[in-house]
């Protein structure tokens, strides 16, 4: 499978307050994960750009979640689990592993991966529930995506 696919990731800003100076610090393990996926003729980007997308990206980095728009090769086309399972899979993994495997610990130190969301719109919506519905039938083979 073709792996040139790729996501577009925003951070929470998270401020502290330090001797009354106000600091940028980033979070190393975020509060969660929210993977985004796109309606048919539209693109990934656009959950950065529309109203709607706009304020749903800023309320979960509101709440200390990292967004994460998934990209489709062919970026206007509508998602097909037939198409595009394999790849969001392998990508989804190496997302987490590549990104969180050792910033996101408990006390004991054993890698502790943040809680993954998904949302998509249109054929992205069928197939976040796709995704769901096949994690729960074998979450070791999507581990830890």
């Amino acid at each position: 499978k073709n792996l040139q696919r790729g996501f577009l990731v925003r951070l929470p800003d998270t401020f502290m307050d330090v001797n009354g100076e106000t600091m940028h610090v980033t979070m190393m393990c975020p509060r969660g994960i929210l993977f985004l996926f796109h309606g048919c003729n539209r693109y990934a980007a656009s959950f950065y750009y529309s109203p709607q997308g706009r304020q749903l990206v800023s309320s979960a980095l509101e709440h200390g979640f990292v967004t994460v728009a998934v990209k489709k090769k062919e970026e206007l086309g509508c998602w097909s689990w037939n198409d595009d399972a394999e790849t969001v899979l392998q990508l989804g993994k190496k997302f987490l592993q590549t990104r969180y495997q050792d910033e996101c610990r408990n006390h004991h130190g054993q890698t502790v991966y943040p809680p993954i969301f998904g949302f998509g719109a249109s054929s992205g919506g069928k197939f976040v529930g796709q995704l769901a519905s096949e994690m729960k039938k074998n979450g070791d083979a999507y581990f830890p995506f």
